[in-house]
């Protein structure tokens, strides 16, 4: 899966004009669905728009015109309603976009990083489970602990959520240092 923070990056501040790179990745989407078994059987592309969040089979144009409009419903990472798949492997994705507006500091809390590369390349491991070295190297107890700790850190808080224990913890640290928030209330949450 590319990296889709221009799904939730629409408009320009002022909010009249819509930025470049979000129509751009519109057209990447809409091409993408149009080459999709399921929006060839359906006749259309399911509008993943705020207001039809999939229920309502468009044409090409018309897509393009509802996400250009209202833009994309909340948490539209993987596209599942167009054909793309969630991955299965434990390395849940995740994408950390902060932007500084005149407003102050705003952050959209979409997805957040991909947690086990961070903290791969902060212990200095290789935190992938996948094959493809030459040899097999069998993890301590130490490594085997820490490797249950991660896949349980990113299980879902509830069956079918998107976010993460780890998810959670991280957006509301990002929460805290972009508003200042007290410890206190912090704890409190």
């Amino acid at each position: 899966m590319s990296h889709r923070s221009w799904m939730y990056d629409r408009k320009y501040p002022g909010g009249r004009i819509v930025k470049a790179r979000f129509k751009d990745g519109v057209e990447e989407f809409v091409t993408y669905a149009m080459s999709q078994d399921i929006v060839k059987s359906e006749g259309g592309i399911r509008c993943p728009c705020i207001k039809c969040m999939c229920g309502s089979i468009e044409s090409a144009e018309n897509v393009k015109a509802h996400l250009e409009k209202v833009g994309f419903m909340n948490d539209y990472y993987v596209w599942k309603h167009h054909g793309e798949r969630e991955p299965m492997n434990i390395n849940i994705e995740f994408d950390v976009n902060t932007d500084v507006s005149s407003s102050g500091a705003q952050a959209e809390c979409g997805n957040f990083g991909r947690m086990q590369e961070m903290v791969g390349d902060a212990l200095g491991v290789n935190m992938s489970y996948e094959g493809g070295g030459q040899e097999e190297i069998i993890p301590n107890n130490k490594a085997l602990k820490f490797y249950a700790m991660m896949e349980e850190v990113n299980k879902p808080l509830y069956e079918g959520a998107s976010d993460s224990k780890l998810s959670m913890c991280v957006r509301l640290l990002a929460a805290k240092s972009n508003w200042n928030v007290p410890e206190d209330c912090l704890e409190f949450f």
